[in-house]
């Protein structure tokens, strides 16, 4: 049986009837107030759930997960195959796909990421342990990787849909190192990567050049130009920043945490999954 990473993300949504949301729809932006401050944002090596309500739209993943059916689709592999055994997984990659920067995708792109996250020296706290028993990843050619596992282990598609196993730019990767590249991130996806300010927001614009959307998106291009995410950790600075219009969308865990009593401009919505404006369904990993 395969192991649950996953699971949904159940996000309670605040949002006033009048005032931000329309005006934010005017400049076709959104500013989106998160819950928590994450100590590090780099996916690879950072691991706080919810660094992927943003980065979940800048990066691709090699495979996606249905939200619908639970199945592995195709990502930026075009398909798989998986040895009798269980011991190698084979991934045949798209060779369409550039990252922001405009370095092409392909199985060195793979092999680096994989050695990014894997070195003991940049001290990945969840994404090389989602790893499991990972012996080597081997390239092929220009677009086929082999995943060579100690052993069976069924949860690894189930790790390279998340974020964490994002691919980046090996280019960017090499550039800036495991110290400075959550500063200047670069992936492949419907977003691109702004600036991020520690304790203070995250932002990403729309990538204009995206056309390789997986079957799970409900569009292929993204209909918001920008999004900024704040840090809102404390309840009360929330509520205030909500209701005076300092962002239009909170990412509120529990109804508790939405304490805006029964203020008639207020609306609390709590749907089963929240999908990011690029049409990918996020979920929270579960936690280790």
């Amino acid at each position: 049986m395969r192991q649950n990473i996953f699971k949904p993300l159940v996000v309670l949504f605040c949002a006033l009837v009048v005032g931000a949301c329309s005006s934010s729809s005017k400049s076709n932006s959104v500013v989106y107030g998160l819950t928590l401050a994450p100590s590090g944002i780099d996916p690879h090596l950072n691991a706080s759930a919810e660094l992927g309500i943003p980065l979940s739209s800048v990066y691709d993943t090699l495979v996606f997960q249905d939200p619908a059916s639970g199945e592995f689709v195709p990502g930026l592999a075009e398909r798989w195959t998986i040895s009798d055994d269980g011991l190698t997984y084979t991934f045949y990659l798209r060779d369409d796909v550039t990252f922001h920067d405009d370095t092409p995708f392909n199985a060195d792109a793979v092999v680096a990421n994989i050695d990014y996250t894997t070195d003991p020296d940049n001290h990945s706290f969840k994404a090389a342990l989602m790893l499991g028993p990972l012996k080597s990843v081997d390239k092929l050619d220009d677009y086929s990787v082999v995943f060579r596992l100690e052993e069976p282990y069924a949860p690894l598609l189930d790790a390279l849909s998340q974020v964490y196993l994002g691919m980046a730019s090996p280019i960017a990767l090499e550039t800036w190192g495991s110290s400075d590249y959550q500063f200047h991130q670069v992936g492949s996806g419907p977003y691109r990567f702004v600036e991020y300010v520690p304790n203070d927001h995250l932002a990403i614009a729309r990538y204009d050049d995206y056309d390789w959307a997986p079957s799970i998106y409900d569009q292929d291009r993204a209909s918001i130009d920008t999004i900024v995410f704040r840090f809102y950790e404390d309840p009360a600075t929330r509520a205030l920043a909500l209701e005076s219009g300092f962002f239009s969308t909170p990412g509120f865990r529990r109804p508790t945490t939405c304490a805006f009593g029964k203020r008639s401009s207020l609306q609390s919505i709590a749907p089963p999954s929240f999908r990011l404006f690029s049409g990918r369904t996020l979920r929270s990993p579960t936690p280790r």
